[in-house]
């Protein structure tokens, strides 16, 4: 046990846990029975070339990981999103009071959503190294009120993915999926 990990993730209240459906690979109960939330980590790869172009949002009554980030944030944020996103498609709904947010998915009969990658990439993002969180050797107003994303870009963990912008690793899916 890690009572320390434990009392972290229970006094931070908005913390949300990947797990792998597809290794079995979930979070302890003592994690997870404190965290907000948790969701599943696999994007959508194409079945021709092997690119992630979208993400499943929900799979074996399981959020994914980017979904379930999303739900929470938006379960927290008090203002409603004026117009919503609609394209002829079936929307995503999120669900509990905000009515009228939606993310389209990527055909009528679809279960996926497209992702919607920024241009630059990666380099979209602002990135935290490990060393500067332990040091605690960055400006703590660049997160306040962020979404954060905690996650690895070692390539020895084989978390990369081939998408339309060239390989980028799996965190960064989920940075550009909670984008679009």
């Amino acid at each position: 046990k890690d009572d320390a990990l434990q009392e972290s993730i229970k006094n931070a209240w908005n913390v949300i846990l990947g797990f792998s459906i597809v290794d079995q690979l979930f979070p302890i109960k003592e994690f997870s029975g404190v965290a907000l939330g948790s969701g599943y980590f696999h994007p959508k790869r194409n079945d021709y070339n092997d690119v992630v172009y979208s993400i499943v949002p929900e799979r074996d009554e399981k959020r994914a990981f980017s979904f379930e980030i999303l739900q929470k944030y938006f379960e927290k944020t008090p203002e409603e999103t004026k117009n919503s996103f609609r394209l002829q498609w079936a929307l995503y709904p999120f669900e509990k009071k905000k009515k009228n947010r939606y993310v389209p998915y990527s055909s009528n009969t679809a279960e996926d959503i497209f992702i919607n990658y920024l241009p630059k990439g990666w380099s979209s993002f602002q990135k935290i190294s490990f060393v500067e969180a332990y040091n605690k050797s960055y400006n703590a107003n660049d997160i306040k009120d962020k979404i954060v994303i905690v996650g690895s870009t070692a390539a020895a963990l084989y978390d990369r993915f081939n998408t339309p912008l060239g390989i980028q690793d799996g965190v960064y899916l989920h940075a550009n999926m909670i984008n679009t």
